[in-house]
């Protein structure tokens, strides 16, 4: 991981992005891009194409936090700006940028309106890259120490894993959770090859343990974050399905989403 992007606004939790994204930094050597951009209200200046002044004085102090936090940190950095507050803009902007990136760090979607609904949806259902999404409430600095994995041995499941390789080499602890109706750990096919996540993680370095959760009469989401609140995790991956231009309302994807007590590291 050597190159991240960090999503501001101006917004209540600018700060707790940039800690988050300047820690990661400081941890693996990477170079910090902030790229600010932000719901503008003033309907004449949208129209414009241009920033109003209460954009700019945002930005300004976003700028101030973000050179002060990567001065405090001694990590490499750069600042885009996006010079309009039109959403389809702000989305347009956000999705071409993140591409170029190894991650995108967002924030989870407030009530405060600086940033458009969809934007989380568009960076991870979008960028083809992986998205770590900051919660709306709390600190997170030096997060990713004990992470769960949701794991179903599915297409989603296996892109987070290896998308966060280098979060996982890095954890202190890792658990790969699997949730069953019944106790029932296989999850290959009959005569299948015997293939094991827990053994290939092995192979980089990754000491993963495997947890095996039963369903009973709670939905699959509240188990998994239940389970990792229960022992202390600081960073929950799991993998998102593109099935349409926006997460559907009501998936597993917008259930973590929307109750996320932790950080959710995410990508397609």
């Amino acid at each position: 991981m050597r190159d991240i992007l960090v999503h501001l606004d101006g917004g209540a939790r600018t700060a707790a992005r940039c800690d988050v994204a300047m820690d990661l930094a400081r941890r693996f050597g990477a170079r910090v891009t902030a790229l600010f951009c932000r719901t503008d209200r003033a309907v004449s200046s949208v129209l414009a194409r241009k920033s109003s002044q209460y954009l700019l004085e945002s930005a300004d102090e976003a700028r101030a936090l973000f050179e002060f936090a990567a001065a405090e940190a001694s990590v490499a950095s750069r600042w885009w700006q996006v010079d309009h507050g039109d959403d389809d803009r702000i989305l347009a902007t956000v999705r071409l940028c993140s591409r170029y990136f190894d991650l995108v760090v967002v924030g989870q979607e407030d009530e405060d309106g600086v940033s458009p609904a969809s934007l989380v949806d568009q960076a991870v259902q979008q960028s083809g890259r992986p998205v770590l999404i900051v919660p709306r409430v709390g600190a997170y600095r030096d997060l990713g120490n004990r992470i769960v994995v949701g794991w179903n041995a599915g297409r989603e499941a296996a892109g987070v894993i290896h998308d966060g390789l280098p979060l996982l080499r890095a954890a202190q602890s890792v658990s790969l959770v699997t949730i069953h109706e019944k106790r029932d750990p296989t999850l290959r096919p009959v005569n299948a090859p015997p293939v094991d996540m827990v053994e290939h993680l092995s192979q980089w370095g990754v000491v993963a343990t495997e947890i095996h959760l039963v369903r009973d009469n709670i939905r699959d989401m509240d188990l998994l974050l239940s389970h990792a609140c229960d022992i202390g995790a600081d960073l929950l991956a799991i993998g998102a399905s593109v099935k349409s231009r926006s997460r559907a309302r009501g998936s597993a994807a917008d259930f973590i989403l929307r109750h996320m007590p932790l950080p959710v590291f995410m990508s397609c």
